[in-house]
């Protein structure tokens, strides 16, 4: 065979690879709103966190408690994940307060899920940190947050979570819809000044 042929044979090999890469499935967010329901709406009471050797952080491999709220806030929205298409309440009790809103709001949508779950695979679901409001027991974290699974459509959300000292450790209180800022309405007008 000819260097020529080769080295085309080549090329081809790479963008036969480059062109599997490029339509693998991609988990871009698309914005559908800021509204606070997802599979689980946020909302938010306490149950008792579950033990060790059943929760996110033992399976893991770490046992001890995770003292940086978005840390915790992270775990919760792994547990969330699995939560929405299970409705097993052991997947989100050892991150969100027993006694909180949105841990009551679990417990009233866990035996309509757990009636007909989606099944698997879970949600996979990422959070970043816009800004923080703190004291000694309690912060605020807006955040932007996507939900992304299999066969879906992804959903973003601008949610602040209410994260509470409790017992010594770090628990989810609530999560609210992040009020709307001016900023957020100027760039979504130049968004769409820029596709006219």
């Amino acid at each position: 065979m000819r260097p020529s042929r080769v080295a085309a044979a080549g090329v081809l090999a790479v963008l036969a690879a480059l062109a599997a890469w490029a339509i693998r499935p991609h988990h871009e967010p698309t914005v559908t709103g800021t509204t606070a329901t997802l599979p689980t709406t946020p909302s938010s009471i306490e149950t008792p966190p579950a033990s060790p050797a059943s929760t996110p952080a033992s399976r893991a491999g770490t046992t001890t408690p995770i003292d940086d709220p978005e840390g915790v806030i992270q775990r919760a929205l792994d547990g969330w994940g699995r939560f929405a298409v299970t409705g097993e309440l052991k997947e989100v009790e050892p991150w969100f307060a027993a006694r909180g809103p949105q841990m009551a709001r679990f417990r009233e949508e866990a035996q309509a899920i757990a009636r007909d779950p989606p099944g698997e695979p879970a949600y996979r679901v990422t959070f970043e940190p816009i800004g923080t409001e703190a004291n000694d027991r309690e912060r605020r974290i807006r955040s932007e947050v996507v939900f992304v699974r299999t066969g879906e459509p992804s959903q973003r959300f601008e949610w602040v979570f209410v994260v509470r000292r409790i017992d010594d450790r770090w628990q989810v209180w609530t999560v609210e819809n992040a009020p709307r800022t001016g900023r957020r309405r100027s760039m979504t007008k130049r968004r769409q000044r820029a596709t006219m």
